[in-house]
């Protein structure tokens, strides 16, 4: 019986299983643990931690609450990862917790502190950013409103003084003329070409 079998192919295969293993919390948490373990080795650090640590901890970022991705990549930005709270000690249970990688990546040798700041800065500046868009289009709304209610007014006086009626095609042009103008007034947004373009649209 012929043997199909290749160092190639065992090597492909054991590849392959252990992509598939850090699929699971177990094959993640071993892997885990023989980096620390390693790394603890070569630096000379204390290590007391072992797989049922680990897989205890497995669900939820310790820092942030989020819930862990087991995915082929180690790096994924939610893919667990053991974090020294004491950069200066080594693995051992007292001194580690299991965080988000992107978690870990960001607090390297810094503290908690430091990286809380960080953060309320970001969320900070991404609140500010938001409730400019949304001053932005509650101004589009409003102007909105004054615009129907010009409109109308148009349309009445022309009922009364007999006049023609405007067309939707001119009310259009009416509404996006006072709106080009309004972000030109309130926005420093300048659209000069496009109101001449309206207004002589509009005949006025």
């Amino acid at each position: 019986m012929r043997n199909w079998r290749t160092p190639e192919s065992d090597k492909a295969y054991r590849h392959n299983y252990e992509v598939m293993r850090r699929l699971t919390i177990e094959g993640r948490a071993s892997q885990l643990l023989r980096r620390a373990r390693h790394i603890s080795k070569i630096k000379g650090w204390d290590y007391d931690l072992d797989a049922a640590w680990i897989i205890e901890r497995m669900t939820r970022c310790k820092r942030t609450d989020t819930p862990f991705v087991l995915v082929a990549d180690h790096r994924h930005p939610y893919a667990p990862s053991i974090d020294r709270i004491d950069s200066t000690k080594g693995y051992t249970k007292d001194n580690c917790r299991i965080v988000a990688w992107v978690y870990n990546q960001a607090r390297s040798n810094y503290s908690d502190e430091t990286v809380n700041q960080f953060a309320l800065r970001v969320v900070r500046k991404q609140m500010k950013a938001e409730n400019d868009n949304i001053d932005y289009w509650n101004r589009g709304k409003r102007l909105t409103v004054c615009s129907q209610v010009t409109l109308g007014s148009r349309s009445a006086n022309c009922q009364g003084s007999g006049d023609a009626q405007p067309t939707h095609e001119t009310e259009s042009d009416v509404f996006w003329a006072d709106l080009l103008e309004e972000l030109r007034t309130n926005c420093g947004i300048i659209f000069d070409d496009a109101i001449a373009d309206l207004k002589n649209a509009d005949g006025r």
